[in-house]
């Protein structure tokens, strides 16, 4: 899981709050961070596509991957997060390096035949799919896509670091998204809470 932060200021004037308003605070204060990352979290939904090459179902499952972590009345902060570890490359850039296996697999072409692309742990027993090299040495996982070896697709190229640029915005969205939020959703809040202590 990775949790990018974004601050918002959450100071309320206690000065112009009389007793009831003021034991309310701490769930008020509660509901409206929680409400404003969950505002975040759905529009970083919705942007997916405007960052990043929908290839299969990849994005649904990076979408149903950013998650919330709910403000309580004694933690009043709400998180925003991914739990993909390779998102935060996106974020903030860098060299990716393999986590477990010996190289990374960068997505290339197409696959022919198939409706989503797999791992390539799980492409490697597919008929026609096989691993071999460029002439510069660089190895690929390649399909064919004829009755014999050629034609061929390449469908991924085995690199052991790929250099990362960021171009997510993730942090930009829930600082805007907060600073926009919060005021209207802590009102509402207060509202609540104090319509359910009356």
């Amino acid at each position: 899981m990775i949790s990018l932060s974004a601050t918002v200021d959450v100071r309320t004037p206690i000065a112009g709050l009389d007793k009831l308003q003021r034991r309310q605070l701490p769930f008020a204060t509660a509901l409206a961070l929680t409400r404003t990352a969950q505002a975040a979290q759905s529009e970083i939904r919705e942007d997916l596509p405007k960052h990043f090459k929908q290839r299969g179902s990849g994005l649904s499952w990076i979408s149903r991957g950013i998650g919330v972590e709910a403000a309580k009345k004694d933690h009043s902060e709400a998180t925003v997060y991914s739990r993909d570890w390779f998102m935060l490359y996106q974020e903030e850039g860098g060299t990716k390096r393999p986590l477990t296996a010996a190289m990374l697999a960068i997505p290339h072409g197409k696959l022919v035949g198939m409706a989503e692309r797999p791992k390539p742990s799980g492409l490697l027993g597919q008929p026609g799919v096989f691993v071999n090299k460029f002439a510069s040495g660089v190895e690929f996982i390649g399909q064919c896509t004829g009755p014999g070896r050629y034609p061929l697709a390449i469908l991924y190229v085995l690199k052991p670091t790929v250099n990362v640029r960021p171009e997510w915005g993730f942090e930009a969205t829930v600082e805007r998204v907060a600073n926009e939020r919060f005021p209207g959703e802590m009102r509402s809040a207060l509202e609540i809470a104090l319509r359910s202590a009356a």
